[in-house]
């Protein structure tokens, strides 16, 4: 037997704090749907690279949508630094979040690993990685690295 589809009416005329709240609804249904598997899945692949190095390393993100949920596979982005940024890039458009979100992620900097922060800012295709959980900058020399990580994400 399947489950019933919920859905909720669009807000008309309503104060801005209802309508947060609306929102907050929203994303809550879509959860919701996905969870009760009324959402098809659909994947890819989508090529990645990282900036502020010698050489830029790319490889390969699985990237699977239900809905407005994704899930990002990142590969392992390593090399050597020329800066003191770290941004991974390649996100289509038709992926970019809509929402801001924080994650912590496995980084190496300058050869030592250790807990970094990946940050992924409402419409940007860029994802910026930090050298450690309170943003702070990379070494612009040695090796750094953002080890395989997987994120969730609500997308426009």
């Amino acid at each position: 037997m399947a489950a019933p589809k919920v859905t909720l009416p669009p807000p008309v005329d309503t104060p801005s704090w209802f309508y947060v709240y609306y929102q907050q609804l929203l994303y809550q249904q879509q959860l919701l749907q996905v969870l009760l598997g009324q959402v098809a899945t659909t994947e890819q692949d989508v090529a990645v690279a990282g900036t502020g190095f010698v050489a830029a390393p790319a490889g390969e993100a699985r990237v699977s949508e239900r809905g407005q949920v994704v899930s990002l596979a990142l590969p392992r982005l390593s090399g050597t630094s020329t800066a003191v940024t770290f941004q991974v890039t390649g996100l289509p458009n038709a992926l970019l979040p809509t929402r801001n979100s924080h994650d912590l992620v496995r980084i190496a900097d300058n050869g030592v690993d250790a807990v970094g922060l990946l940050v992924l800012t409402n419409g940007q295709a860029a994802f910026d990685v930090y050298a450690s959980p309170a943003g702070a900058a990379f070494a612009a020399a040695g090796i750094k690295t953002l080890y395989p990580h997987t994120i969730v994400y609500m997308r426009g």
